[in-house]
């Protein structure tokens, strides 16, 4: 996260702390197809999570959107 902004870092940390409390209302969240991890559209901005066997979610990456973003999930 230092590559970002300080203003990228607020809005990403507050993105996170919405799906920790989750509070899903206003976040543009899809399943992704053929996996089980789901992404939130931020701007350019995608963070790639899913919920593990104890209902809590794990970050897999948090990245600009570009062509590699959903490789190798």
């Amino acid at each position: 996260m230092r590559k970002r902004t300080q203003k990228e870092r607020k809005s990403i940390l507050g993105i996170l702390g919405l799906l920790e409390k989750r509070e899903f209302f206003g976040l543009q969240i899809k399943k992704l197809r053929g996996t089980f991890y789901y992404r939130v559209r931020h701007g350019r901005f995608r963070i790639i999570f899913w919920y593990n066997e104890n209902n809590d979610f794990e970050v897999v990456k948090v990245e600009y959107r570009k062509e590699s973003t959903y490789k190798d999930l």
